[in-house]
């Protein structure tokens, strides 16, 4: 019994392979557009000095520094949205636009106005607390000095607003600046405590002092 022929499909893949690079061809479009959208939210969040307190802009920055293919540095150090879609596959474009679509259309900080809001909304959560604990509350721009430190700012998310700017208040009382505060938050572990912390500014502001031969009102 003769052997039957297998059936050629050589015109059903040539269709195929038409209709996976025409989708392809769509996505990267998107893909470059919506690239060009989000670099310039980028752009006049730097302008305005907010890409600490935008937590839209930190998550690009992570992006990047874990190089993945949606982000990139443009030439003066900035991250930026990938506008450049050659030699991506199919998959890698799909990823890239679910990454762009999430920072265009669901990150509340990816636009200044957004980040205007939330500042103001932590703000006032802030003052609230401030008052039914019997405190004074600092002023918008002192907070928002706080509020765009990178370490202070995420001391802010263990400890709370509260207890994170009244260790601040009182370390900036004892002669450290909000710079040198941040950084030796920097250098911290994971798993410090509010008391550890409190008292590892006032060793620092101590040992300035005693650099200054001055005296530190809050020791002990």
């Amino acid at each position: 019994m003769a052997k039957k022929k297998p059936i050629k499909h050589a015109h059903r893949s040539q269709a195929a392979r038409e209709a996976i690079k025409a989708r392809r061809s769509d996505i990267a479009a998107d893909v470059a557009t919506m690239a060009k959208r989000a670099n310039q939210r980028l752009r006049e969040l730097e302008k305005r000095g907010l890409t600490e307190a935008s937590h839209a802009y930190r998550y690009v920055e992570r992006l990047a520094f874990d190089t993945d293919s949606a982000t990139a540095h443009d030439k003066k150090g900035r991250v930026k949205w990938n506008t450049n879609t050659r030699k991506k596959s199919y998959q890698q474009l799909q990823h890239e636009k679910a990454e762009l679509e999430r920072f265009l259309n669901q990150a509340k900080t990816s636009t200044v106005k957004g980040t205007l809001a939330q500042f103001e909304k932590g703000y006032q959560t802030y003052a609230e607390k401030a008052a039914g604990a019997g405190r004074q509350a600092v002023d918008r721009s002192t907070y928002g000095d706080i509020w765009r430190m990178r370490n202070i700012k995420r001391a802010k998310e263990i400890y709370g607003s509260s207890e994170t700017i009244r260790i601040v208040e009182r370390a900036q009382a004892r002669g450290l600046s909000i710079e040198e505060i941040d950084r030796q938050l920097d250098t911290l572990p994971e798993d410090t405590t509010i008391m550890e912390l409190e008292e590892k500014l006032k060793d620092l502001a101590w040992h300035n002092s005693e650099e200054l031969g001055g005296f530190d009102p809050f020791r002990g």
